[in-house]
């Protein structure tokens, strides 16, 4: 995974909750396989402590300022994205058109599903908001194309929410 570039754009300033994302897609897509694959998820409960302990560890690891409440709110995505993977999979699934999980870029799979549980799980954002958030991450760390297919696919979820 590359990032094109590790500072803000011009014109939009980074809010400790962008950074907050940054740090769970960037984990989510390093320990994928381990916590995130909708293959495995059946077969290994999450061991929630010892998610906490890799993310804590994982964050030593990363030139990424995350503060502390940043980090909380970091936490609680990384862990709501692991308890609920195959529901979040299955959201998803309604919403891609001719698509398959298993056919997404691990990129925009991760950032589907930080973003699909922060609209549906944790909903203390606003649902734009969370679409801008995910787009502006599928500019930073995945292809030309992303952004305005995570955008439709987010976009649909939400207005069935409405």
């Amino acid at each position: 995974m590359s990032k094109e570039s590790n500072k803000p754009t011009e014109n939009r300033p980074v809010s400790p909750n962008s950074v907050a994302r940054e740090f769970a897609l960037r984990f989510i897509y390093h320990f994928q396989l381990d916590y995130f694959s909708k293959e495995n998820s059946n077969a290994i409960p999450v061991d929630t402590n010892q998610l906490l302990l890799k993310i804590n560890n994982f964050k030593e690891t990363i030139d990424l300022e995350v503060s502390e409440n940043s980090f909380e709110f970091c936490k609680s995505l990384i862990v709501g994205v692991a308890t609920n993977i195959d529901e979040l999979g299955s959201i998803i699934e309604k919403y891609l058109e001719n698509w398959r999980l298993s056919r997404l870029h691990s990129v925009d799979l991760c950032i589907l599903y930080i973003a699909t549980y922060e609209m549906v799980f944790y909903k203390k954002t606003p649902p734009k908001v969370v679409i801008n958030e995910a787009i502006e991450l599928a500019k930073s760390y995945s292809t030309k194309e992303a952004p305005a297919f995570l955008n439709g696919v987010l976009d649909k979820l939400w207005k069935s929410q409405l």
